[in-house]
């Protein structure tokens, strides 16, 4: 064991052991850390170093060699804990809806070997179940395809997820650009159809381009950009007489509050369209084949994600007592959160039925 200034960085702290299971080094503001299997985690924010650096004099003054083990993933733990709680300007976050979505299209892929990342559409033939979800989604694709106006040509899909709508779009025919924010989701657009299309990695407020299209594609991105923004981002970019289909759920005024989050109010909406230079041409309320979704999501969190969540803590209890003990300290009111959203049950079809209308537009401009 060590304590010296670093012959590399003469300005920062220098901790070390060999015992031949691992070797760390800790430098003030510049953190690395060094394992046999490869693993190297570098720059945690600065202001978390000294305690971590703390906490882990502290294990390894405590602790005989026979849990070094321990304090291994005691380590690495803290490292992420502190990566993940302490501002860094070099560093911005990522915005946890996009990780959710990044979340969700893993999985969708993995499990179920699908790239959409929008809701299921059940048909009445088509039974409720996770195995028919891929399906469902291509019900859906296959829906919005049958609304878009035989004159369109070019197409605008404004927040365009994975991007496999998208290429869905540029399969049938159509000349397609997209727009979407953030960073984890545009580089699989990137990757599947970037040599196809002009990708505008921005919001859809911030755009700027001058080109116009046939149509204005909004699939389940309309709740994330304000009311006035989206009318008046279509309308500019979309050609004489152009059309706008925008797909995704809205709040009814249905009275208490609504487990599940999102949506614009759909009178105000309905409202706006009144006020604007657009045509309703179609409109269909798809709540009942649309709602299905949150039953399966339900099942998922209930039957398998939940019971993964209380080993995960049973372990961290068990192996690890004091760092459990500081992560329910630290994290005391997010845990209570998570639970709450995710495991008692009321993020179900029922509620989705009662607090949300899934509404398909297609609109026209009327000049």
């Amino acid at each position: 064991r060590s304590n010296r200034r670093s012959p590399r960085h003469p300005e920062g702290l220098y901790v070390d052991r060999l015992n031949g299971y691992f070797f760390w080094r800790i430098y003030f503001g510049y953190p690395r850390i060094r394992y046999p299997e490869g693993l190297i985690i570098r720059k945690p924010p600065k202001g978390g170093v000294l305690f971590l650096w703390c906490v882990v004099e502290i294990h390894l003054d405590q602790t005989d060699s026979k849990n070094f083990k321990h304090i291994m993933y005691s380590k690495v733990i803290m490292t992420f804990i502190l990566g993940a709680t302490m501002a860094n300007k070099k560093n911005p976050k990522i915005d946890l809806k996009e990780a959710g979505l990044e979340i969700g299209l893993r999985f969708l892929n993995f499990f179920l070997k699908s790239d959409y990342l929008h809701y299921g559409y059940f048909t009445p033939d088509l039974e409720v179940d996770i195995s028919n979800f891929a399906k469902a989604q291509e019900n859906y694709t296959e829906m919005l395809l049958s609304l878009i106006p035989d004159k369109v040509k070019t197409i605008l899909d404004v927040g365009c997820g994975s991007g496999k709508t998208a290429q869905r779009l540029l399969d049938s025919g159509y000349r397609v650009d997209c727009v979407s924010p953030g960073e984890l989701l545009t580089n699989h657009v990137r990757e599947r159809i970037g040599h196809r299309i002009e990708l505008f990695n921005c919001n859809f407020e911030d755009l700027k381009t001058p080109k116009k299209y046939d149509l204005i594609l909004f699939s389940e991105s309309f709740q994330y950009i304000p009311i006035e923004e989206s009318i008046k981002g279509a309308l500019s970019y979309t050609n004489p007489k152009g059309y706008i289909i925008v797909a995704d759920f809205f709040k009814t005024d249905a009275t208490g509050k609504s487990p599940i989050g999102g949506g614009h109010k759909l009178s105000k909406w309905e409202a706006e369209i009144k006020k604007a230079k657009i045509e309703e041409i179609k409109s269909m309320d798809i709540t009942k084949e649309t709602s299905p979704t949150f039953d399966i999501i339900n099942k998922l969190y209930n039957e398998v994600l939940f019971p993964l969540w209380n080993v995960i803590f049973l372990l961290l209890k068990n192996r690890l007592p004091l760092l459990m003990k500081l992560l329910k300290w630290k994290f005391k009111k997010r845990i209570e959160k998570i639970e709450k959203k995710h495991f008692t049950g009321q993020r179900n079809g029922a509620n989705f039925r009662k607090y949300k209308k899934y509404m398909v537009y297609l609109l026209r401009k009327s000049y």
